[in-house]
């Protein structure tokens, strides 16, 4: 009887879980990115939607694709890792970080640096023990240049800060801009911070201090005048949501 119950409930376990024979619409992903490699021979998807039920896990994923392919799960070469930047036409430089389940705490801040093919494309690998957090900046900007290279930001200020002098130049990669009608609507620009400022406090009430902190910053850019996302809409480098833009996983 136990034997026949738990057969049973393998089969319910199994059929609620998602075919990967089947195609995952656009529509089921919550956010889905798409960038195109410095070489012009690869698309980069950043993807994200919800398990198939509703305990389950989400599922996300970096992938590389060949350029004249359409965008699908497994159908590329996955990351397992984050993109920090390019430093070359043909070399993309990714984070990759330890499951919060490995370790209770990072023992330091150091990182291991590996190489790996991806097509022909070659990746630099940081890794990293585990995200102990993140945090968040945010600005306003008036003007934006993108070239084969970087992203440039003029105009910078805080909310209620003075306009800043120094323009802000962000290397491509792990750029996105999120769009709305046409128009930017933010730029976000994410990145890895570590230091020995970290703090946890002891099951006693103490607290222990100067521990290894690796954070995640992140940080935002609002355009204070109207930009539209089609005048930039053909850089490389650079994440641009296929849901907003209207944009397509063809091309």
């Amino acid at each position: 009887m136990k034997q026949t119950l738990g057969i049973l409930l393998l089969i319910l376990a199994s059929s609620c879980l998602p075919d990967l024979k089947q195609d995952v619409k656009i529509s089921d992903y919550y956010y889905i990115l798409k960038q195109e490699s410095p070489n012009g021979k690869y698309k980069i998807y950043n993807y994200c939607r919800s398990g198939m039920m509703a305990f389950s896990s989400d599922i996300c994923g970096t992938q590389i694709q060949k350029k004249e392919s359409e965008f699908k799960e497994r159908a590329g070469i996955e990351l397992n890792g984050k993109i920090s930047k390019w430093i070359g036409k043909d070399t993309l430089e990714i984070y990759r970080f330890k499951s919060n389940a490995d370790l209770e705490r990072p023992k330091d801040t150091l990182s291991t640096i590996t190489y790996e093919k991806a097509y022909d494309l070659t990746l630099k690998v940081i890794n990293y023990d585990r995200i102990t957090g993140g945090f968040l900046n945010e600005y306003y900007f008036n003007e934006i240049n993108i070239d084969s290279k970087k992203v440039k930001l003029n105009g910078l200020k805080r909310k209620l800060d003075p306009i800043i002098g120094v323009p802000i130049e962000l290397e491509l990669g792990n750029i996105e801009i999120e769009s709305k009608n046409d128009t930017i609507s933010k730029i976000v620009f994410n990145e890895v911070k570590t230091s020995m400022n970290g703090q946890y406090r002891n099951p006693d009430g103490s607290v222990t201090e100067n521990l290894p902190q690796i954070m995640t910053k992140s940080t935002y850019f609002y355009p204070t005048k109207k930009l539209l996302t089609s005048d930039f809409q053909n850089k490389v480098g650079v994440y641009y949501d296929i849901k907003t833009t209207g944009n397509s996983v063809y091309n």
